[in-house]
Formats: C-alpha cells, sequence, structure tokens
C-alpha cells in the first residue's frame, strides 16, 4: 500500500507555491487529491490494479519511479495553471511596455519549466514502459 501522503511531499518539494501555506489541512488535502487522480489519468503505463485506491491510499505498493512520475505530472498540471490563465493570455494578446513584456518572459519561462518537467516525465515513463516490459517476459 502507498500513502497518497509519500506522492504528495514529492509533489509539493517541486514547487515554491506559498498558496498552499495559507490552506487548512482539509483544503489542501482535496486539492491534492485532486491533482493526483488527474495525475493517474496522464500515466496511462501504470497498471489498472495499481492505479486502485481506497481512500488516500492506493491498494498496491508504487515504486519510488511510479511515485516520482505522479508527482511530476501533477507539477505539469499546476504549471499549466499559470499558464493559460487570463491575465497571462491578455498579457500576450496585447503587451507593449516593459512591465508586460517582463511577465511575457515569466511565462515564457513557465512554458520552458512545463516543457522541461514533460521531456523528464516522457523520458521516465518510457524507462518504466521498458523495464515492465522485460519483467513480464521473465516471469
Amino acid at each position: 500500500m502507498t500513502e497518497f501522503n509519500l506522492i504528495y511531499d514529492k509533489f509539493l518539494s517541486k514547487i515554491t507555491d506559498f498558496s498552499y501555506a495559507q490552506l487548512d489541512k482539509e483544503t489542501l488535502e482535496e486539492d491534492l487529491k485532486k491533482k493526483l487522480i488527474q495525475a493517474l489519468a496522464y500515466f496511462t503505463q501504470l497498471e489498472d490494479k495499481k492505479a486502485e485506491y481506497v481512500d488516500n491510499v492506493f491498494i498496491s505498493d508504487l515504486s519510488v519511479l511510479e511515485q516520482e512520475i505522479l508527482a511530476n505530472i501533477m507539477v505539469i498540471n499546476h504549471l499549466d495553471k499559470f499558464i493559460v490563465s487570463e491575465d497571462n493570455m491578455r498579457i500576450l494578446l496585447n503587451s507593449k511596455d516593459y512591465k508586460q513584456y517582463s511577465q511575457a518572459t515569466l511565462l515564457k519561462e513557465l512554458k520552458s519549466t512545463k516543457a522541461e518537467y514533460q521531456s523528464d516525465v516522457e523520458a521516465m515513463k518510457n524507462a518504466y514502459s521498458f523495464r515492465n516490459k522485460f519483467r513480464k517476459k521473465d516471469s
């Protein structure tokens, strides 16, 4: 069994969003659980039985690699919130002065960071699939 908190901790260690510190424990856990469940949908290589959970615990043990993949997918989804915000879209559509330019630069950096995480996740998922393919052959 793998507790959701293990993955939440990995996710939180990868971001610097101080708004999470202001949330009460229940609201924080609800938000993190939504992000984790969403991440499961993007981790299609994970066996269905490993994705089964009750309350806030996966029924099966998840490897450290599986936990890291899920945490990184949560980071990608978290970054999307900032990239696809109404304010950032407004900046991109009509930015002329320096202040807006520097905000547009921030948006560019967020997109770059997201792309790096996506690349890392894809590499991790490929390695995971490759390793599991050979484990099944050996069984």
